[in-house]
C-alpha cells in the first residue's frame, strides 16, 4: 500500500522503516513539530515514579534530567521502548492509552509511596492526573515540550493527493487527524481523499478525521503500534484479494431424507475436487505471470504486446526472423485440450450427482452409489494430476519457445527481458530470475558483462526503491548529528554530555545549510533527496569522517546500491535498443 505517515518526524521515520519491511511505500509528512522546552520548571524533589503518556516526553525529560533510577510506567510499548533505549532501569507498560495507564499505576503502587510526575506536553489527551487524584495519589504534571501544528501541506504531500497516490492516511492521535483535516481544506484537496482510507489508532481519531469523504475509516483493535501495524496488513491483504477478483462459488450437495448422510459428504467431496481443481487453474493462471516472466493467455496476443513495446522503445529489427507458428498453433491446441478436459470433469459431477439423487435410498443401492462415487472421485484425481502434468510441459514448451525467439531476435529479445528486470529492481525485491533471463537473452554480448556483473552483485537480496530511501534518510540524519555532538573528544567532559543529552531529542537543521559541519552536510544531503538527486546527496555526504561517517554507512550502502544498478540497468536498456 501507498501510505501518508503524519507523525513527527523521529517517530515517522522508525515506522517508515518497519512499513518499507513489509513491502509498503510511505510517504511522511508530520502535522507536528516538537520542541523541547529547556527552561520549564522541573521538581523532582519527593517524586516517586515518572508517567510517560508519549516517546517525546521520555526525550524531553532525559534532556532536562539524569535521573534513570525513578520507576517509569509508560502509556504504550513505543513509549516504553524509548525509555529503555535511554537507560531508565525500571519501565513497565501499560495498554496504549491513559485509561490503561492510570489502573497500571494504581495496581503498582500506593499513594502514600510518594509523588507521581507526568513529563507531559502542551496538549495532552485525555485526564491523566484526574484519574489518579481521584485515587488519592498527587500528581505533578511538567511541559517539557510542546508539539506544534505546521500551517500548510508540504508541495509533495499535496501534489501526491491531487494526484491520487496514496491509498490510505494513518494517524495516531486525534490532533493529527484534526489538524489534516484543516490542512486539506484549506488547500482545496477534500475531494482527493475519496478513494483513500483513514485508518486511526482509536475511534476517537476517527471521529477526528471523519470531516473528510474517505472512501473508508478503520480503527486499530487495539491503540497500541503493533495494533496498527495488524489493520495496515490487513488492508493491504483486503486490496489484494479484490484485485484478483471473487474466490470460487461452492455449491452445497442436496439434502436428502433417510441414510443418505454419506452418499451427501461423497458428492461433496466429489464437488469439493471439482472445485479445487477450478481454484488451482486460476490460481496458476495469477501465478504464472508473476513467476515466470511471461502470460500463459493466448500467446498471439502476447506478442502482440511486446511488438508494440519494442515500437514503442523503437528497438524492433527491420529484419528480425520469424517465430515458427506451427509450434505455436499445436502448443494452443494443447491449452485448448486441457481446458476441455476440465469441462468434461464438470459433466461428469453433474451426472454423478443426478445419479445420487434419483436413488432409491435402500442400503445396497446407498453402497452401491457410493461405490462408484469413490472410484469416480479416484478417476477425477488421476485425471487432475494428468491434467496438471500436461500443463507443466506446456508451460516448459511456452518458456523454450520464448527463449529460442529472444535468441532468434537478438536486441528484440535483450528488449523483452529488460522490462521485467526492470520492474522487479524498481520494486525493491530480488531479481535473480529476471537476471538470469536477461543473461540468457543477451547472447555472450561482452559489452554487458560490466554492467551484469553489477546487478549480479545485488540480485539476492535486491535494492532499495528511491522512496524507501527517502523515508529512512530522516533518521540516518538524526543519526549522523548525535554522533557528531557526542564524538568530539577536544571538548571538555561537561560539554560532551550536554551535547550527548541534547542529541537525545534529535534536533538538527533542515534545508541548504551552509557550513562543513556533520549537521551541514545531512542536511544538504536531505534537500538534494527530496530533489531526487540521490547521487548528489551520496556525493554531500562523503567528506563525513569518524562517528558520523560510520552512523551514515549503512543507509549509504544502500543508496550506493540503488545507484549502481540504475547505471547499469541505463547501460542494457541503450543496449536493447541499439544507443
Amino acid at each position: 500500500m501507498r501510505l501518508l505517515l503524519t507523525r513527527p518526524q523521529e517517530d515517522s521515520s522508525p515506522l517508515a522503516t518497519r512499513l518499507a519491511e513489509r513491502g509498503h511505500e510511505t510517504l511522511v509528512e508530520p502535522l507536528l513539530t516538537i520542541r523541547p522546552d529547556l527552561t520549564a520548571p522541573l521538581e523532582l524533589d519527593g517524586v516517586a515514579g515518572l508517567l510517560f503518556t508519549s516517546a517525546n516526553g521520555v526525550r524531553a525529560f532525559a534532556l532536562r534530567s539524569e535521573r534513570r533510577d525513578l520507576p517509569a510506567y509508560a502509556v504504550g510499548e513505543a513509549t516504553a521502548q524509548a525509555a529503555r533505549e535511554l537507560g531508565f532501569a525500571s519501565v513497565e507498560t501499560a495498554g496504549g492509552n491513559v485509561e490503561s495507564l492510570a489502573r497500571l499505576v494504581g495496581e503498582r503502587r500506593r499513594p502514600e509511596d510518594g509523588a507521581l510526575l507526568h513529563a507531559a506536553g502542551s496538549v495532552t489527551a485525555g485526564d491523566l492526573a484526574g484519574a489518579l487524584r481521584d485515587g488519592g495519589f498527587e500528581v505533578r504534571r511538567a511541559v517539557l515540550y510542546a508539539a506544534e501544528p505546521v500551517h500548510a501541506l508540504s508541495q509533495a504531500c499535496a501534489t501526491a493527493l491531487r494526484e491520487g497516490r496514496l491509498d490510505a492516511a494513518v494517524f495516531y492521535s486525534p490532533r493529527t487527524a484534526t489538524a489534516f483535516v484543516t490542512l486539506v481544506q484549506a488547500a482545496g484537496l477534500a475531494e482527493s481523499v475519496r478513494s483513500m482510507t483513514l485508518v486511526g489508532m482509536s475511534e476517537a481519531v476517527i471521529e477526528a478525521g471523519k470531516a473528510l469523504p474517505w472512501a473508508r475509516a478503520v480503527a486499530a483493535a487495539s491503540p497500541d503500534e503493533p495494533a496498527m501495524l495488524e489493520t495496515i496488513e490487513r488492508l493491504a491483504e483486503e486490496a489484494k484479494r479484490q484485485a484478483a477478483g471473487p474466490p470460487p462459488v461452492a455449491v452445497a450437495a442436496p439434502r436428502r431424507r433417510g441414510g443418505g448422510g454419506a452418499l451427501a459428504a461423497a458428492i461433496a467431496l466429489v464437488a469439493l475436487g471439482l472445485a479445487g481443481w477450478t481454484a488451482w487453474r486460476q490460481w496458476e493462471s495469477e501465478r504464472a505471470p508473476r513467476e515466470r516472466g511471461f502470460d500463459p493467455a493466448p500467446l498471439t496476443q502476447r506478442l502482440e504486446r511486446h511488438e508494440s513495446m519494442l515500437a514503442r522503445l523503437g528497438s524492433t529489427p527491420a529484419a528480425a526472423p520469424a517465430i515458427d507458428p506451427a509450434r505455436f498453433a499445436e502448443v494452443e491446441r494443447t491449452l485448448a485440450r486441457l481446458g476441455s478436459g476440465a469441462d468434461q470433469l464438470s459433466t461428469r459431477v453433474d451426472a454423478v450427482e443426478r445419479a445420487a439423487q434419483a436413488g432409491s435410498g435402500d442400503s445396497a443401492t446407498e453402497t452401491a452409489a457410493l461405490a462408484a462415487l469413490a472410484q469416480e472421485n479416484r478417476r477425477l484425481a488421476e485425471e487432475s494430476a494428468r491434467l496438471a502434468a500436461e500443463l507443466a510441459a506446456v508451460r516448459r514448451e511456452v518458456a523454450s519457445l520464448v527463449a529460442a525467439s529472444q535468441q532468434a531476435r537478438g536486441r528484440e529479445g535483450l528488449a523483452l527481458a529488460v522490462a521485467p528486470l526492470r520492474e522487479a529492481v524498481a520494486s525493491g525485491r530480488p531479481y535473480a530470475d529476471e537476471l538470469a533471463a536477461l543473461r540468457a537473452a543477451g547472447g555472450g554480448d561482452g559489452a554487458l558483462e560490466p554492467a551484469l556483473a553489477t546487478l549480479a552483485a545485488h540480485a539476492a537480496r535486491g535494492v532499495a526503491p528511491p522512496a524507501r530511501l527517502r523515508a529512512e534518510f530522516p533518521a540516518t540524519a538524526a543519526a549522523i548529528v548525535r554522533a557528531a555532538a557526542i564524538d568530539n573528544p577536544a571538548s571538555p567532559w561537561w560539554h560532551q554530555a550536554l551535547a550527548r543529552l541534547a542529541a537525545l531529542v534529535q534536533v538538527r537543521r533542515v534545508g541548504a545549510v551552509e557550513g562543513d559541519g556533520a549537521d551541514a552536510l545531512a542536511a544538504r544531503a536531505e534537500l538534494l533527496l527530496e530533489g531526487g538527486d540521490l547521487a548528489g546527496a551520496i556525493a554531500t555526504l562523503a567528506p563525513l569522517a569518524g562517528a558520523p561517517a560510520a552512523a551514515a554507512a549503512p543507509w549509504l550502502a544502500q543508496a550506493r546500491a540503488r545507484v549502481e544498478a540504475d547505471a547499469a540497468l541505463a547501460l542494457v536498456t541503450r543496449r536493447a535498443i541499439g544507443g
